[in-house]
């Protein structure tokens, strides 16, 4: 057989391999995906979908694989001799160390970091489900977390490198106990092969760890969307169908078991009419009590421009004709904090009344009202120029506030007031914001939990693939030991050792790059 014939003989068994291999890849993938998210949520593809996407694996998995396995067994066919010289070499630092890559990409990601932060990039401009507006970011800012994923790893694998060369080994002329003396003195004197174990787990533990931080901050942002949409832990709205009467005390009858504060709102659509000396417009106004409220719904410090959500609360309440103006009609309007206008109370009703008002602040958005609003105003005030004493929805906030909480404290309001009156309530638990974000219309944790089960795999496979080349690369070493004496369970404590050593070292690396 000539080089020739070699060389065939190697691409049809890597041609064979990598096909098979990737076939069944491409299998247990679309398997396990359906297993997990369910092969009806799977199937509503269109079938040329799904084929692309198998074809696409499987084309990718060969290429892949058989480029992983070509080109090592082209290298061995073109000379076997460079692996005995490698046998006796002196091991040479990567490029990557002897440049001091790693600290540069972590201080240009660092750098990179601080100024975009402080730029706002990261901060995604509003969207809009109804209007079809989707929220998205510039792709080259995945540049900045791939910049630290890599150099981040790179710098922890010189770090536990630096723990493998300095591990304490018996001063000659004794050696030691046999297994951990020759353990220690092959993880301090031939660390190139550990590097590249360690960056390997590391890098892949990294990636998962952050799809975990990831999904985590996606639930407490859902959490907090839905709590915004609803204004609070419950939201009660009387039927137009209900006989009874819903003044602003009835929030006093909401106060059951479960339910420690509950505050009256008015607001009805473009129920007032605001004019400045440059402007005039209808408004959305609600009328609220800030003492209450400010104990009962969702408030922010990022809600308010130019104040914080306590002082706004507090100006509401210490000046009684004062109102909150909303950033874009104070634009508009042309008005700003401590300015004075012209409020239309009531519009559209017999009892509306033309009131002069002071700007107390500004906000951005406010709790309750995810499709936005306009003016805030202090509802005592609002009934008394007015007459107009009935409340529109009430907020209350649960003692409880786990889905078993407000499951609850719903329970008690049905069996209370709600028992001879229809009332409609809602909860942060059901209730989702379906114009401003689509953030809470997705669940991922199906995602994640696929993500988290494919991380331990190629973990174990890194693991893997690292013993298989340790024992190929030291075969003759192992040989020679076991010539000598040593039992085969001590061959398998060393081998086992240094693959122990990579999994700890990159299971620490990842989890702590991933987290950064």
């Amino acid at each position: 057989a000539h080089r020739g014939h070699l060389l065939r003989i190697l691409a049809y068994r890597t041609a064979a391999v990598a096909g098979v291999g990737s076939v069944l890849g491409a299998a247990t993938g679309f398997a396990s995906v359906a297993v997990i998210l369910g092969p009806s949520l799977l199937l509503e593809a269109s079938p040329a979908k799904l084929l692309l996407s198998a074809l696409v694996a499987v084309g990718s998995g060969i290429l892949t694989t058989g480029l992983a396995l070509y080109i090592p067994g082209h290298r061995a066919l073109s000379g076997e001799v460079s692996g005995e010289r490698r046998e006796m070499a002196v091991e040479r630092r990567p490029a990557w160390r002897r440049m001091r890559l790693d600290y540069g990409a972590v201080v240009l990601a660092a750098g990179a970091a601080v100024i975009a932060l402080r730029a706002g990039v990261f901060d995604a401009p509003l969207g809009s489900v109804s209007t079809g507006q989707a929220t998205s970011l510039a792709s080259y800012l995945l540049l900045l977390p791939l910049t630290a994923w890599f150099a981040g790893t790179l710098l922890s694998v010189r770090a536990f490198e630096g723990v493998a060369t300095r591990l304490p080994v018996t001063a000659p002329p004794r050696f030691g106990p046999t297994v951990r003396g020759i353990l220690a003195r092959s993880l301090s004197r031939r660390s190139r092969g550990l590097v590249t174990g360690i960056a390997g787990v590391g890098l892949v533990i990294a990636f998962g760890m952050g799809l975990q931080v990831f999904g985590g901050t996606y639930d407490a942002a859902k959490a907090a969307d839905s709590k915004f949409t609803v204004g609070s832990n419950l939201r009660v709205t009387p039927s137009p169908l209900s006989r009874r009467s819903h003044p602003a005390g009835y929030a006093a009858a909401l106060t059951v078991p479960g339910v420690s504060v509950a505050t009256p709102v008015v607001a009805t659509l473009e129920n007032a009419f605001l004019r400045s000396k440059t402007n005039s417009d209808v408004k959305d106004l609600a009328a609220i009590e800030p003492a209450s409220f400010s104990q009962t719904a969702a408030l922010s410090d990022s809600f308010f421009a130019g104040s914080t959500a306590a002082e706004a609360m507090a100006a509401l309440e210490a000046d009684p004709n004062a109102i909150l103006l909303d950033v874009g009609s104070a634009d508009v309007l042309k008005l700003k904090p401590g300015d004075s206008a012209e409020l239309l109370l009531g519009r559209g009703t017999k009892n509306q009344q033309l009131r002069n008002v002071t700007i107390a602040g500004l906000f951005e958005r406010f709790p309750g009202f995810p499709e936005g609003l306009h003016i805030v105003a202090n509802l005592g005030y609002y009934q008394a120029e007015t007459g107009l004493n009935q409340a529109d929805f009430f907020l209350a906030r649960t003692t409880d506030q786990s889905n078993s909480g407000l499951g609850d404290a719903i329970s008690a309001i049905r069996a209370g007031p709600g028992s001879g009156d229809k009332l409609s309530i809602d909860s942060t638990e059901t209730t989702f914001n379906r114009d401003q974000s689509s953030l809470t219309a997705l669940n991922i944790r199906g995602l994640v939990d696929l993500n988290s089960f494919y991380t331990l795999l190629i973990s174990a496979a890194v693991i893997a693939i690292f013993v298989f080349g340790l024992m190929l690369q030291r075969r003759r070493e192992y040989v020679t030991l076991r010539a000598q004496g040593m039992p085969s369970r001590n061959l398998q404590a060393l081998v086992l050792g240094e693959a122990a050593f990579v999994g700890l070292s990159g299971l620490a690396a990842g989890v702590l790059v991933g987290l950064v």
